[in-house]
């Protein structure tokens, strides 16, 4: 069903960038992941895939920023 929703800027900017990391509409994204929130799946499957360079990736939320690990290691 077709449908228009406002997103916060930096939401919108989140979305598109981990859409196109996994290579999926926008709305596909939108409705899967609302979909996992309000239906979640009973047993916890990580999902599994490569980054870029080829690497393994598994994929558990969102993407850490360098700012982020920094941060983590300075309290340490």
């Amino acid at each position: 069903m077709r449908t228009t929703i406002d997103l916060d800027p930096r939401v919108l900017q989140i979305a598109r960038a981990v859409a196109h990391s996994r290579k999926v509409t926008l709305s596909r994204l939108v409705s899967d992941m609302l979909e996992d929130h309000f239906f979640p799946k009973e047993t916890a499957v990580l999902p599994l895939g490569t980054t870029d360079l080829g690497l393994p990736a598994i994929y558990v939320g969102r993407t850490v920023t360098p700012e982020e690990v920094e941060a983590a290691i300075a309290e340490e």
